[in-house]
Formats: structure tokens, C-alpha cells, sequence
């Protein structure tokens, strides 16, 4: 579709809102809303509670801008992408936020694999878009089970930005310093690490490291994971001499804190036997 052709399109919907808002206000909100998700489609039981609204109401709405050809309704609810654009409104962003997040609060922990898959297409899109200004924890929340769901499917490219968003939200509710900003972070930096941005990764993690140092101390658990992640990111970015000495202080130090035998211990032992290795093969 040529801009002519989208621009004249465009005059068509705004004609065909200005009709809904005068008869159906709720359902012009309810299709602000539904322009910050993906063009995909949406579970309608996602939508089901809609605030203070009841099913009821809900399923009226949708059939009325069905009727007008603003919406897609089976089962799902689709918004064409177009659509969609002329739509969105900074105003119904943190709404749509804050409605999916407590939709996935309510169906995520018995969500069937399909329902979880349906979803997350929606969350990234959020996530794409200007974080909100008002991140609540159940705004976070939702961020963070799609990005460990991405993880387990081996998705982590597309898990970067949802962990961004999970960092960028705590920073924002709980603070620069706090260890849950601190994790959100240092779980950052290993997923850049892994998906082809080390670089990125050790300048992440060489800050995460300073402030869980400043903020918790050298020996704590967290200080020590950190110092761990640093460590595989030099070796990733091909920075075996750093990768090396490093992992050496990380084994020296969990060794001490949480003894030579411990699960940690020997791991860090593991990644140093590997790092020296590639030492070997590619001396800086």
C-alpha cells in the first residue's frame, strides 16, 4: 500500500472512530489499548476482566468493532498494524502495560504452552516500544517470565530486550543500586555475552561488579556471580589474558567464601580449565 493509499485510509478510520466514540467511548479505549500490542493475534481471554469492566461489556465492544471492520474477532482479537499506528496514543501505553501484566499474572503460572507463546509476542512488543515511566512490579514482573521464556526455548536474541526492560524498570521503581537492579543487570551482561555483543557485556559487567562490590561487598554470593560473568565475557570477546585472570581470582575467592568443594567452586574451576585453554590457542 502506497502512502496515498495508507494516508487516505487512515482519513477513513479516523471517520469511522469519531462514529464509535460518540456511541461506544469504552470501545475506542478499548482499541487505543489493544494498538500498543503486536499485530498479532491476541487470546481474548487475555481481555477478560478489562479493568472494571465485566466480560460482558468486553464481549460487546469487540463485537461492535468487529462490526465496523476496526478489529479481527474469532477466538483472538487482531489489529492490523496500520491500524495500530494512527491509533497509539502515549496515554493508553501504560495501560496496555499494566493490563497485560495483570492478565499474565492471573493465566501465566497454568498457562497451556500455546497460551505462553500467544503471549509473548505482545510483551515484546511493549518492550519495543518507550519504557513506561511508572514501572510497577507487576509491569516488571510480566517482562521477566517472557524473557526466562524465551531463555528456555533458546531464544535469548530475542530475550535481551525483555531483560533490558526488567533491568530499566527496577532501576526506575527500586533504585541505581539495589541488588534486584544489580541482578537484572548482571543477567544482562551473560545474555549479551552469549548473543554475539561481549564487548557490551564486559562494559556491563565491569560496572555491575564496582557497585555490588560498593553496595554488598566483595565476598557476597552475587559479588562473586558477577565476577564470574565478567570472566566469561572477556573470554568471549577474545580477551583470554583478562578472561584468565580473572577466573583465577573468582576460584580463589569462591574457594575461600563457599569452600573448594562447593557447586560454585567448581564451576568457576571448570570455566578457568576452559579459559586457559583458549589462552593457549589465542595469546594476547
Amino acid at each position: 500500500m502506497g502512502p496515498g493509499a495508507e494516508s487516505t485510509v487512515a482519513r477513513l478510520w479516523h471517520t469511522t472512530l469519531r462514529t464509535v466514540q460518540h456511541t461506544a467511548p469504552f470501545a475506542v479505549e478499548l482499541l487505543r489499548t489493544l494498538a500498543w500490542y503486536a499485530p498479532e493475534a491476541l487470546p481474548r481471554e487475555v481481555l477478560t476482566p478489562f479493568g472494571s469492566r465485566r466480560p460482558g461489556e468486553v464481549d460487546r465492544a469487540l463485537r461492535l468493532l468487529a462490526g465496523y471492520h476496526l478489529i479481527t474477532l474469532g477466538q483472538t482479537v487482531t489489529v492490523h498494524r496500520l491500524l495500530q499506528a494512527v491509533l497509539r496514543d502515549a496515554e493508553f501505553r501504560g495501560r496496555a502495560e499494566q493490563h497485560l501484566a495483570r492478565a499474565a499474572a492471573r493465566l501465566w503460572p497454568d498457562a497451556r504452552p500455546e497460551l505462553r507463546r500467544a503471549l509473548l509476542p505482545h510483551v515484546r512488543e511493549l518492550a519495543d516500544s518507550h519504557p513506561s515511566p511508572e514501572p510497577t512490579a507487576e509491569s516488571i514482573a510480566v517482562y521477566g517470565l517472557a524473557a526466562t521464556e524465551l531463555t528456555d526455548r533458546a531464544q535469548r536474541v530475542f530475550a535481551v530486550r525483555l531483560v533490558e526492560a526488567v533491568a530499566d524498570g527496577q532501576r526506575r521503581l527500586l533504585g541505581e543500586d539495589h541488588p534486584d537492579t544489580l541482578t537484572f543487570l548482571g543477567r544482562l551482561g551473560r545474555l549479551q555475552a552469549k548473543t554475539g555483543d561481549p564487548v557490551q557485556a564486559v562494559e556491563l559487567c565491569r560496572a555491575v561488579v564496582a557497585r555490588r562490590t560498593r553496595v554488598q561487598d566483595a565476598d557476597h554470593p552475587a559479588t562473586l556471580a558477577d565476577q564470574h560473568t565478567l570472566a566469561q565475557g572477556y573470554r568471549r570477546a577474545g580477551r583470554h589474558a583478562l578472561s584468565v585472570e580473572e577466573f583465577r581470582g573468582v576460584v580463589a575467592d569462591r574457594a575461600r567464601v563457599l569452600g573448594p568443594d562447593h557447586a560454585d567452586t567448581l564451576h568457576s574451576r571448570a570455566s578457568l580449565a576452559y579459559a586457559l585453554q583458549a589462552a593457549g590457542e589465542h595469546r594476547e
